[in-house]
């Protein structure tokens, strides 16, 4: 016992002696690699994907990746796999291709009235360029405008991120111009109730807007302040710049970076894995007026000529080598840095990759969630800024031609369902269904066909069904 007592006197001592004092900040300085303009063109160059520029842009910016280091050598050979743009349009193209229609409830005068308009404008374009660009930039605005010389209805036009500032509730649309090898700006100030437009030449001065013919005839706009002529989108915010949106390229150049990398090097490998054939100088052709040997171009280097066999019973004979080309391993770095480019955004099968052949339906279809939560978050915002959008052009061509304004306009926009299972597995599933008796035949029609038949063939697939089933008798049953 006294010994145990020894011990623990010691440890206290010991614990006495001990003084943790309490870490003291530091100041940590980082300085951004980027300005949010030069962000975007990087992004631009990305979607772009002309390996050309991608060298230009890096070889300024330096770093250690691959398009930095590669910029310095024209030996390596420099391929870009065009994913980026790849996932962009066809993110486009699957929201675009599912937007049912337009619906105002009860205002069908004012829902043709918008049908001329977007017909006028392309929309569907329109919409599916807007998507494109706010994918790659970040951001972006609708704008409207109404020039009654050149149509009765208003213009629609969407500012990538890289033409639109934001201050507090205003959207700022910037326009250059050039005249007589001077800048000009354009500032289309676009506020709840007010258009304003300022021009500026290059060093940030106002001048009068009829120093260029294209802005003489602008004239400051003031009307209800309910209304704002221009809609902001944005799928994401970004965590870096406040107030702006996040590409889809942020945080994921380094994985495009790496793929290219991986792509590059196994194109290489297999430039340099083509069969050698040394040849005795004996055996060689050459040149009758020259004497010398005969070369292939440099990218079919493929034969190296050697020194002939001079001894007495040595032989001169043509041999070929074929190199070994480590393709799993090339193939493993390419998947690996595929995957990391298009995780949470989309997904392979979406693009046609085909990763693994022996997926069935079922594994195809949950590969496509990556794909359905990208658009699903897109289609939110669409189904948010849209209705705001029409309403707003709406207003505009009613306010240019004196004409009255219905205040409350119900506008949807519906989307269909993506990834819809095939009819053949419809028709299984559903069909245990009603022979388990938890489904109606109005279900069953419904779900089978939806709104691809009109109601009154479906009401007579209905009672077909019923009659069938016995739940309707026929008038021989009846009498």
């Amino acid at each position: 016992m006294n010994f145990l007592n020894i011990l623990n006197n010691l440890r206290l001592w010991l614990a006495s002696l001990l003084r943790l004092e309490p870490a003291q900040p530091k100041q940590l300085y980082v300085r951004e690699h980027l300005t949010f303009t030069d962000n975007q063109a990087l992004n631009r160059i990305w979607y772009h994907g002309d390996p050309e520029e991608l060298s230009q842009i890096y070889s300024q910016l330096g770093g250690a990746g691959f398009w930095s280091m590669s910029a310095k050598s024209r030996k390596i050979p420099k391929i870009h796999t065009g994913l980026p743009a790849l996932i962009v349009d066809t993110l486009s193209q699957i929201v675009i291709s599912d937007m049912l229609t337009i619906e105002i409830s009860d205002s069908p005068a004012e829902q043709e009235l918008l049908h001329k308009i977007l017909e006028k404008n392309q929309f569907p374009e329109l919409l599916e360029q807007s998507v494109s660009d706010t994918l790659i930039d970040g951001d972006g605005a609708f704008k409207i405008t109404f020039h009654p010389e050149k149509s009765e209805f208003p213009a629609l036009e969407f500012f990538s991120g890289n033409r639109v500032q934001y201050e507090n509730q205003e959207i700022i649309f910037l326009t250059k111009y050039l005249k007589n090898s001077r800048e000009f700006l354009l500032r289309e100030i676009y506020g709840f109730g007010y258009v304003r437009y300022i021009l500026t030449d290059a060093s940030g001065i106002a001048v009068s807007l009829n120093s260029l013919g294209e802005t003489q005839n602008l004239k400051d706009l003031i009307f209800d302040k309910k209304i704002r002529l221009a809609v902001p989108m944005k799928f994401r915010s970004s965590k870096r710049y406040k107030g702006r949106g996040q590409s889809i390229f942020d945080r994921k150049r380094g994985c495009f970076d790496a793929l290219d990398e991986s792509w590059s090097q196994y194109m290489g490998a297999v430039r340099k894995s083509q069969p050698k054939t040394y040849i005795p100088s004996a055996l060689a052709d050459y040149n009758p007026q020259t004497g010398e040997p005969m070369r292939p171009d440099p990218f079919e280097d493929n034969y190296i000529i050697t020194g002939s066999n001079m001894a007495e019973d040595g032989k001169n004979q043509i041999t070929s080598v074929q190199p070994e080309i480590q393709t799993e391993c090339y193939l493993s770095a390419y998947m690996t840095a595929l995957d990391l480019c298009l995780q949470g955004l989309i997904s392979p099968s979406t693009l046609g990759i085909d990763v693994k052949k022996l997926d069935n339906a079922e594994a195809q279809r949950e590969k496509e969630k990556a794909t359905l939560y990208t658009r699903n978050r897109i289609i939110t915002v669409l189904q948010k800024i849209l209705p705001e959008l029409f309403q707003a052009v709406i207003w505009t061509y009613y306010a240019e031609h004196e004409l009255d304004f219905p205040e409350h306009l119900k506008i949807s926009v519906p989307w269909g369902e993506y990834a819809n299972p095939s009819f053949e597995s419809q028709v299984e599933t559903i069909g245990k269904a009603k022979s388990s008796r938890i489904m109606s035949n109005e279900a069953v029609v419904e779900e089978l066909y939806g709104d691809t038949k009109p109601d009154d063939w479906k009401q007579a697939e209905i009672e077909r069904l019923n009659q069938a089933d016995g739940l309707i008798l026929s008038d021989e049953e009846v009498f």
